[in-house]
């Protein structure tokens, strides 16, 4: 049966082979910036094992990356867990997309400085 498939990236109908979700590698060659990974374990819409992989090639592609796992996090309370938007913070920070209010204030982006 062909159906559409959870995707880890990008979001394409691919069939689905023993419930794995399909990982495109190909994708994730061509991914040269910095990269953070943030991943609940309670996470049913997007499998652990897709962001491991990705994880896993930009190791191999010397990418700079992090990756977290949040125990008994899942797919929706990701984006609002404070541990995970104090680390993208300073990720931002660490990589000039933010400055930090330490450092004065705007950034690159035309954004506001955070403190």
């Amino acid at each position: 049966m062909i159906r559409p498939a959870k995707q880890c990236l990008p979001i394409v109908q691919q069939r689905a082979v023993a419930g794995e979700q399909p990982y495109n590698k190909e994708y994730s060659l061509h991914v040269r910036a910095p990269y953070s990974i943030h991943h609940g374990d309670a996470d049913k819409a997007v499998s652990l094992g897709c962001d491991e992989r990705l994880a896993a090639t930009l190791t191999q592609n010397k990418v700079e990356h992090e990756m977290y796992v949040y125990p008994g996090v899942t797919h929706r309370e990701i984006s609002m867990n404070e541990t995970v938007l104090e680390r993208v913070k300073n990720w931002y920070i660490k990589h000039g997309v933010l400055l930090s209010n330490r450092h004065g204030t705007g950034s690159r982006s035309g954004l506001p400085a955070v403190d």
